[in-house]
């Protein structure tokens, strides 16, 4: 591969780990609005819901964080 490739990989590769950051914050907010929403209700169907919402939304964003991860070759400390 040529040095210009290289250049453009490379910067394709952090516009990808952007966009992945985006959603990532994205998702922080959704969490954070349903955590509120679960706690503000007095519907126990509705905490029940808002709840798993919460669950989903910090699923996707291990998700994403894996993939920043995996993209940038960066883990978590103390894991390989």
């Amino acid at each position: 591969m040529d040095v210009k490739q290289s250049k453009i990989n490379n910067m394709e590769n952090q516009q990808t780990i952007d966009r992945l950051n985006l959603l990532i914050e994205i998702n922080n907010d959704r969490i954070e609005g349903y955590e509120t929403a679960s706690k503000e209700t007095e519907e126990t169907d509705l905490r029940s819901l808002f709840g798993q919402l919460a669950q989903t939304s910090h699923a996707c964003k291990a998700e994403l964080v894996a993939a920043v991860e995996e993209m940038s070759g960066t883990g978590q400390p103390g894991l390989p």
